[in-house]
């Protein structure tokens, strides 16, 4: 059997192994012995473990080979799969002191693990869970980038853990308030790109978002922020309840942004830029930066609330900020409701000449959950 890794080059060993899904890599490693000495420690930078038997394994293996351990780097724990208990996955972690990436569906409750992830620096978890528990990520020495689905807390702490490491922060169907995003940006004084997916339950206390309150969250990254991606959507118990409750889901608008002085990218409903009612009235080009080159509207709530912008005042509006915001403005996207035709195909003509006017690349989708198969006009 001919060694390849003596007669290819280093590089190239590399490439073509690192092309291999896992299980290839397995396969290949029991071809002979020196394939398997040569592919091993690529395998196990990256592991996957699919069941609580594989999770044993894995943990078998660890025991009786610890030389292996330095060589994990990211682990990727399936979060459709609930027979790996807990118990397992801080037991594993407490060993994994090079570990760089880590996907769970919910962060262990072990109050020292943090000690034993110096090196961790992204964080994505699958399941909801309430904001107080995510606490310790913020006391991880190295940590860059969290991803969760998070809720109001069960208990606020009374201090809340501060990170100048943290750069990015998605936050997907998440649930928390206003007042308590402005908690954790607070402590993230680093952040240059947050995603707030902000989901309200209709049948809860509190069915809207606070324009005023996300503004004043921001406020406490606003040296830092370059990319803002906001998110707005209702839900009830009774899915039916949603479309037929006459709700104004918003309150206030964001307002001014211009403390963002290095914002460049921007994705917002309409009904958060513009607020709920058209009586606010007020000038785009007072509420974005100079640094703004990729603007992209959104209609998270369209499908299921009604409101008073027309065709005709949205586009004043992006009419006057194009012509003001020129050159800087490089990028504009839309994002139109096509299953309730709420915008005609006129508007959709009416935003490309204003784009062409200006010299804004123009980009308008025609579905919500394809990215690439979109109109672009120069």
């Amino acid at each position: 059997m001919v060694n390849f890794a003596e007669t290819l080059p280093t590089e190239c060993t590399t490439a073509i192994l690192s092309s291999l899904q896992q299980h290839d890599l397995l396969v290949a490693m029991r071809v002979c012995r020196a394939w398997h000495q040569v592919i091993e420690p690529l395998f196990y930078q990256h592991l996957q473990p699919q069941a609580a038997t594989s999770m044993a394994s894995l943990l078998h293996t660890l025991e009786s080979r610890p030389d292996l351990i330095p060589l994990i780097h990211h682990l990727f724990v399936n979060f459709e799969n609930d027979e790996i208990m807990p118990g397992h996955q801080a037991y594993l972690l407490r060993r994994l002191s090079n570990l760089y990436s880590l996907h769970l569906p919910r962060w262990p409750q072990d109050g020292k693990l943090g000690y034993s992830l110096p090196s961790l620096r992204q964080v994505v978890l699958g399941y909801k869970s309430p904001m107080d528990e995510l606490r310790p990520l913020w006391s991880l020495p190295s940590i860059e980038s969290i991803e969760a689905c998070l809720g109001d807390p069960i208990r606020t702490p009374d201090i809340w853990p501060t990170t100048k490491t943290l750069t990015t922060l998605k936050l997907n169907r998440s649930s928390i308030s206003e007042e308590n995003l402005a908690i954790l940006l607070q402590a993230s004084p680093s952040l240059k790109s947050l995603r707030y997916d902000h989901r309200c339950n209709v049948a809860g206390e509190k069915a809207w978002h606070d324009g005023n309150g996300l503004r004043g969250a921001l406020y406490h990254i606003r040296d830092t922020l370059e990319y803002l991606e906001i998110r707005m959507g209702l839900y009830s118990p009774y899915a039916e309840e949603v479309i037929y409750l006459n709700l104004i889901p918003v309150k206030g608008y964001i307002g001014s942004l211009k403390g963002c002085q290095n914002l460049r990218s921007l994705e917002i409903p309409i009904a958060a830029l513009f607020g709920w009612n058209v009586e606010s009235d007020y000038d785009l080009t007072d509420v974005f930066p100079a640094s703004l080159t990729h603007l992209s509207l959104v209609e998270d709530l369209v499908m299921q609330c009604t409101y008073d912008w027309s065709e005709q005042l949205v586009l004043e509006r992006l009419g006057t900020f194009f012509a003001q915001m020129v050159p800087q403005l490089e990028l504009f996207e839309f994002w139109p409701d096509h299953i309730f035709e709420r915008w005609t195909e006129e508007l959709e003509g009416s935003l490309r000449e204003l784009c062409l006017r200006d010299g804004v690349r123009c980009i308008i989708h025609q579905d919500e959950d394809l990215d690439e198969d979109s109109d672009e006009d120069l």
